[in-house]
Formats: C-alpha cells, structure tokens, sequence
C-alpha cells in the first residue's frame, strides 16, 4: 500500500496507479519505460535506471512523470517478470510486442486513450557500445522536446502531436541524436490503450501485475 507519506521521487507503475486515483492529472506529459529481461538493449536500459534513476527524475521535472515497469526504490527488479508479462502490460498500452524495449507517452489519462509510443529498438542500432553518456543525453533530448510542447500548446491532443512531430522532425540540434533521429523511419507510432482512458488501462494493469503476485 502506498501512502502519500511513503512516495519518493522515484516512480513505477503502482505509483501511478496511486496518482491516478486522484480525480486531476497533475502533469502535462506521462511516460512509461518498457523493456524485457534479458540481454541487449532491455538489459542496458535496466543497467541504465537502476543508477541513474535520480537523474531521469531530475530531468523530467513538473511537465513530465516517468515511470519504469521495476520498482527502483524496492527489490521488485525486471527479472522478476517474465518477458510475457512485459508484453502484456504494453499491450494496455496499445503497444506491439515489437515495440519493446520502448518508451510509452500519454497525456490526460483520465480522459484520453490515445498513446505515442518510441521504439527504442530501431534508435539504438549497438545496445553493447552505448555509454551511461549517451542515454543521458537521449533523455536530456526528449524532455527537451517534452519541455517544449508544455510552452507551446493547450489541449491534451495538441501536446501529443507537438511530441509527435518534435520526435520525428525537430530534435534538438544540439544532441549528439539529432543525425540518427534524423535518419530513423517510423521509430514514432500513435496508438490506443485498450480501455476507454489510460487510467482504465493502468487499473488492469494492477490488476493483472497483483494476479502475478508482482506487487
């Protein structure tokens, strides 16, 4: 049980599951981090989180929460799921099991279904030569992005555009990505959750990680 009391800047899916129980959406963008266990990029990206997950916190600051399907602040790791678990979870999401590892964007998930979601996979081609640098400045690129779109627009439709098109189109030109973002073909899918809202879908989701006994 989560209280309000216990919540540390640090974020996973019961969490969020806590923060939207609440009747408002208090930030602009919602983003979860998806991936397997097992090796090649998911077992990078779970390297990456476990050491850097301060720093992501820091990054995302009031326009965006980011979560991570393991529980950084307990022992539930990612390899205590199985890799059919983690595509079931992405499927509430209205994400394809080959969009895993990937990154999962939504906004207002009391009253929107509609998701955007990054394929990871086709933007970090050499999971084995990537550097606790580079990813930092990955992120650093999307939240800028992020950052932008809170400044620009109003509507919960128009931020997920405003990302959609800043991710395929207008990446930052100062990120050592921008070359690859600038190459990279349909790394950025619009979708759906399966239920009626996001929140919906987050309380399956519970629902199904209590089924396995993972929270």
């Amino acid at each position: 049980m989560i209280t309000m009391e216990m919540m540390l800047p640090i974020y996973s899916l019961e969490t969020l599951k806590f923060i939207l129980d609440g009747p408002v959406d208090p930030y602009p963008f919602y983003s979860v981090l998806l991936y397997t266990p097992g090796n090649g990029l998911n077992a990078r990206l779970h390297e990456y989180v476990r050491s850097h997950w301060t720093i992501l916190n820091g990054l995302t600051g009031d326009n965006s929460l980011l979560m991570a399907i393991e529980d950084v602040q307990s022992d539930l790791s990612i390899e205590k799921f199985k890799p059919e678990d983690v595509y079931n979870i992405a499927r509430y999401f209205g994400a394809s099991v080959d969009t895993v590892p990937g990154m999962i964007f939504f906004t207002e998930p009391h009253a929107s279904r509609k998701t955007q979601i990054l394929k990871l996979g086709e933007f970090f081609s050499d999971p084995s030569s990537l550097t606790d640098e580079e990813l930092t400045d990955f992120f650093k690129s999307v939240q800028s992005i992020i950052d932008r779109c809170c400044d620009s627009v109003k509507t919960a439709d128009q931020r997920l555009e405003c990302l959609h098109k800043g991710l395929d189109k207008e990446w930052p030109l100062q990120s050592r990505w921008a070359a690859v973002a600038s190459k990279v073909q349909n790394w950025v899918i619009s979708s759906f959750s399966t239920a009626t809202t996001i929140t919906l879908a987050v309380d399956q989701i519970y629902t199904l990680l209590q089924h396995l006994k993972l929270i």
